[in-house]
């Protein structure tokens, strides 16, 4: 589920997605919807804190079956978590508008793997906020870089980008980036609204 900006025009996005991409995102917000009421602003964590949380988490592991679900627990307080078959959920409130979603599937295993959804309730899933953008694209690929990943784009059809994947080692991160809306022309400034960890 890639969205980034055309860089020709200031409010334009191209994507490219699984047929059932957005079926899959509209029952990932209901969800969200229900687990993390409006009202509960005590227990809100702000992007930066959330995304740094979690880029600490992946500078020190070596692999994602070395991350346990109580180190989550401890990074992410004030998440909501739950516990399906093979996997654990954690999710909560950016702010007001914005909600993450992080599962760790298959804990302890060798396919384990953490997926990130940050999804918004205003209905403009296309266009990124201030509020998810405090630690933008950018800032995620120094802290990356600084930990030993190693980064390339994924190109798709027509040299189109797709993905940004860092690799290091025996650890694959893969982030989906949103151009935030530009003033005039300013550079554009993307943001990550999901991303994978194998």
């Amino acid at each position: 589920m890639m969205r980034r900006l055309n860089a020709g025009q200031s409010q334009h996005f191209t994507q490219s997605s699984t047929n059932n991409g957005s079926t899959m995102r509209a029952s990932l917000l209901s969800l969200l919807l229900l687990i993390a009421p409006a009202g509960a602003s005590s227990s809100l964590m702000p992007q930066e804190a959330f995304l740094s949380r979690l880029l600490n988490l992946l500078g020190e592991t070596s692999t994602v079956q070395d991350v346990t679900s109580s180190q989550l627990s401890e990074r992410l307080r004030s998440a909501e978590v739950s516990r399906e078959e093979g996997q654990t959920l954690f999710r909560g409130r950016m702010d007001q508008t914005w909600l993450f979603s992080l599962s760790l599937r298959n804990e302890g295993a060798a396919n384990a793997r953490i997926n990130v959804d940050i999804v918004s309730t205003s209905g403009e899933s296309g266009i990124a906020e201030p509020a998810i953008c405090t630690l933008d694209f950018n800032a995620f690929k120094t802290r990356l870089e600084a930990a030993g990943y190693v980064h390339h784009t994924l190109l798709g059809e027509h040299g189109r980008p797709v993905n940004e994947v860092f690799r290091r080692q025996q650890m694959v991160v893969t982030a989906d980036i949103v151009g935030m809306r530009r003033e005039s022309d300013a550079p554009a400034r993307l943001c990550v609204i999901a991303l994978s960890v194998e």
